[in-house]
């Protein structure tokens, strides 16, 4: 813990004749404040921003069917049969779509899905994506 000192005038030393006196620049309830709040920031940080559930699933509609599939599996998806359709990328537990054929790609843009109830959408293809939570009762397509 840092001090620093005050200078005090002749004979007006809190402690007897002492010219100077010494003060904490963080006393302790400050340093307990600022360690709660630095643990609220971390805590919070991982839950908000922390990873996808490994057991989350993929969610991919296009207009002839829909898919699904884990999240912790590491795959690449052509979501219609069309070479020039969305190219979607599974790795990391993280799904991204890679290459798109549209005009705009803006379902590229928008980058991975960090959470589950995040979706990415292609509209000139009809294709859209989105993260689900932890389902057990659901039918995986291989």
């Amino acid at each position: 813990m840092g001090y620093y000192t005050i200078p005090m005038a002749k004979g007006q030393g809190i402690y007897g004749d002492k010219k100077t006196m010494l003060k904490p620049v963080l006393t302790k309830t400050d340093t307990t404040v600022l360690c709660v709040c630095i643990l609220t920031i971390i805590l919070i940080s991982g839950a908000v921003y922390g990873s996808s559930d490994p057991g989350s699933l993929v969610r991919i509609e296009t207009p002839e069917e829909v898919l699904l599939f884990p999240l912790d599996e590491p795959r690449t998806i052509l979501a219609l049969e069309d070479p020039q359709s969305c190219l979607i990328e599974i790795t990391q537990n993280q799904v991204r779509v890679i290459e798109s054929g549209c005009p705009n790609q803006i379902c590229i843009s928008m980058g991975s899905l960090p959470a589950p109830g995040n979706w990415i959408a292609c509209l000139p293809h009809g294709v859209f994506i989105s993260l689900e939570g932890d389902t057990d009762d659901l039918l995986l397509v291989y």
